[in-house]
């Protein structure tokens, strides 16, 4: 259906009127399977299409867009790009960009996940009384883009592994199969540090030094991962501004990257859907920063190079201008060693609650564990914790080397100086 539906569109007699037309197909094919206390409960399958022709037709762009595929889609599609076309005006940055290279056909051999990654793990956990709940998730991501000026097309495959896992109030998502007995072992011991953790009390004083985990880091992060889109920031809707570029934003540990090779994604394709390669987007160095996300759209705006960050999701009717995989550059040492060179302070394990009030403040009630020496005296939580995220990372002073995805970013445990 994919190729019939491509051909026909490639030469579809109504697009020779066209200055130029660009057909992308996207095939999503998701697999998911749950356990709860290691009995296999819900299967399924879900399969998506996705396809958008682009047009310039008399100097004006048109763009239609379809979700089903059927013998009427073609004529369809022609018909409402070439009259978005001639309904809309000249844009200066509607353009396609240029490819280099010949065409592309990079997805290699087609394999499925590894062994064993549907069965359950319910055997790792060492507290039967804690309730478990698995999900496993397998997505396969096909994509085509066709050109007719360049003469070209492009064709990927990208299959990644998603594992989710619950456990009793403590959950965590990731990308990627690797070392999961070691991650639900953590995971255990994260879970009964919060079951333990009592409320911080006096007599010990505010910490000057606090570090948060991976899991903690996560969802900051992704959030923060929206300060680098070139758009929002054009649009002064952002805390980075243009005028930032190369000057000293962030302290001077922090080195951090848009790194589509950082972790197997859905997003790991060979191009986006303008048809950039894929690329690695150096983000800030030792805090200076140093780049904005583009795509060929917002590129143009600014006259720079579109960095390849054009991507959606299944569920999404067009695409969108936004990161990959963000991921903090590991230091020489572990959590453990630098913890023993510090005073007293707060490992902040994980969030019972994490509210982003806007941009740049969040509210967090979380847990972990008070620390003296680079020793553990006992679990805590605590609740009420405010930050401004732009001096949170002015008041970055070490990074630990335990890296470890979570969700759409990887990170080491980072070293904060100031108070909760």
């Amino acid at each position: 259906m994919k190729d019939k539906l491509l051909e026909r569109i490639k030469q579809h007699p109504r697009l020779v009127v066209a200055q130029d037309f660009e057909v992308v197909c996207q095939k999503w094919n998701i697999k998911r399977a749950q356990h709860e206390n290691g009995r296999l409960g819900v299967e399924s399958q879900e399969e998506a299409w996705w396809v958008q022709l682009r047009v310039i037709h008399r100097n004006q762009p048109g763009v239609a867009t379809a979700s089903v595929l059927s013998e009427g889609t073609v004529d369809r599609l022609v018909h409402d790009a070439l009259m978005c076309a001639e309904q809309s005006h000249p844009d200066p940055w509607f353009r396609f960009p240029l490819w280099s290279g010949k065409s592309l056909i990079a997805n290699g051999d087609r394999q499925g996940p590894s062994q064993g990654f549907w069965d359950s793990s319910h055997s790792v956990i060492r507290d039967p009384s804690l309730r478990f709940l698995e999900k496993y998730e397998w997505w396969e991501l096909e994509t085509d883009i066709y050109r007719r000026s360049e003469k070209l097309s492009k064709n990927d495959w990208v299959g990644a592994a998603h594992q989710n896992w619950v456990l009793d109030k403590v959950q965590e998502g990731s990308w990627g199969t690797c070392n999961r007995s070691e991650r639900l072992m953590k995971l255990q011991a994260a879970a009964q540090l919060l079951a333990l953790a009592a409320d911080k009390t006096k007599p010990w004083e505010e910490p000057s030094v606090f570090s948060m985990s991976g899991r903690a880091l996560a969802p900051i992060l992704q959030h923060m991962g929206n300060w680098f889109s070139g758009a929002r920031v054009r649009e002064k809707r952002g805390p980075l501004q243009m005028e930032d570029l190369n000057t000293q934003v962030f302290s001077n540990v922090l080195t951090l990257s848009d790194d589509f090779r950082a972790v197997q994604t859905p997003f790991g394709m060979a191009f986006d859907l303008d048809g950039i390669a894929a690329q690695k987007t150096p983000l800030v160095e030792a805090g200076m920063l140093k780049a904005f996300l583009y795509d060929a759209y917002s590129g143009g705006m600014e006259n720079c190079r579109s960095t390849g960050n054009s991507l959606r999701l299944p569920n999404e009717q067009e695409p969108k201008l936004r990161f990959k995989t963000l991921s903090v550059e590991p230091g020489a040492q572990s959590p453990q060693q630098l913890w023993a060179n510090e005073g007293r302070g707060i490992w902040i394990e994980g969030w019972t609650a994490l509210e982003f009030l806007n941009d740049t403040k969040i509210q967090a009630s979380g847990y972990g564990w008070l620390i003296d020496r680079g020793d553990k005296i006992k679990p805590i939580r605590f609740s009420g914790a405010r930050w401004d995220l732009m001096q949170l990372w002015k008041n970055l002073h070490a990074v630990g080397s335990d890296s470890v995805p979570f969700g759409w970013v990887v990170s080491p445990t980072l070293f904060f100086r100031g108070f909760l």
